[in-house]
């Protein structure tokens, strides 16, 4: 496995928002090359958050970059946070290509 560190930091125009704790992060790098296929998860992280934490969140992990293909769309980052009852509440709804130093930014679901 070739790894391949990323970091970066999760943002909000919710920015004001304060979670309770508990709630759980995942990041992760895909490949969104393959035409009319699934993407393909390369490296993820979970964190979970702590009461009164807040954005921005910042994350740390690696991902195996032999395993991506060349086609159309590339690597790209997804996000998402979800809560202690697993409901979605913020998830990244555009495009974020995975570059190092990277900012995801989420919306409230």
């Amino acid at each position: 496995m070739a790894s391949t560190p990323i970091s970066g930091q999760i943002t909000s125009n919710d920015s004001s928002h304060v979670f309770e704790g508990g709630e759980k992060v995942q990041v992760s790098a895909v490949d969104a090359s393959r035409m009319d296929a699934p993407s393909v998860t390369l490296g993820e992280q979970e964190i979970i958050l702590k009461q009164g934490q807040t954005f921005p969140i910042d994350f740390q992990f690696s991902y195996d970059k032999s395993r991506a293909g060349q086609g159309y769309g590339g690597l790209c980052m997804q996000a998402r946070i979800t809560s202690k009852s697993l409901r979605l509440i913020y998830i990244n709804d555009t495009r974020t290509p995975l570059v190092e130093n990277v900012t995801i930014n989420v919306v409230k679901t």
